[in-house]
């Protein structure tokens, strides 16, 4: 598979802070071309 063929976004496992795991989205960052967020992105409270 070429590069620009890659999905920009992609599921990967994640454990939350209660320590249960579960798929989450990602933005690809090499396939962006761009640094990975230092944030999480998803709304957690």
């Amino acid at each position: 598979m070429r590069v620009e063929e890659r999905p920009l976004i992609h599921w990967v496992p994640v454990t939350g802070r209660d320590g249960r795991r579960h798929m989450e989205m990602r933005w690809d960052a090499a396939a962006l071309g761009v640094p990975a967020p230092a944030h999480d992105l998803r709304k957690t409270a």
